[in-house]
């Protein structure tokens, strides 16, 4: 999911890289229907298959750590 503005919310299925220096924190309001508190931002990585069934490995930067969703 992307926010629009190069950032957004990722799940379980993503690596986490690291943590954001000095540790930031978000709330989500109202985000599937919940309030979300003190979520962390960081960096996070995924192999991703291509049509070509090539993998790349994607880089997410600056999004919020939902673990839960």
């Amino acid at each position: 999911m992307d926010g629009g503005n190069n950032r957004g919310v990722l799940g379980s299925g993503m690596r986490l890289l690291s943590y954001a220096t000095p540790r930031r924190r978000v709330d989500l309001f109202g985000f599937q229907g919940r309030v979300v508190n003190n979520i962390l931002i960081g960096s996070f990585g995924s192999i991703i298959r291509l049509s070509t069934d090539e993998e790349v490995l994607a880089i997410f930067s600056e999004y919020a750590h939902d673990p839960g969703n």
